[in-house]
């Protein structure tokens, strides 16, 4: 399951740090996908397809 749309307020809350992503739940979500589904790419469409709607938000 994707995770939700990013959350302007828990992002705006976050201490600022030189290397702040705010697309970083829907990075490691990415991740963890392909960690559980080893070479199953199919699966993880769905996370993959948030971390780039969020990339379009932010950069």
């Amino acid at each position: 399951k994707a995770t939700s749309p990013v959350d302007l307020t828990a992002f705006e809350s976050k201490e600022m740090t030189r290397f702040l992503d705010p697309c970083e739940k829907e990075s490691r979500a990415s991740f963890r996908c392909m960690e559980d589904h080893p070479g199953d790419r199919d699966k993880c469409m769905a996370h993959f397809q948030a971390y780039r709607d969020c990339k379009k938000i932010w950069v």
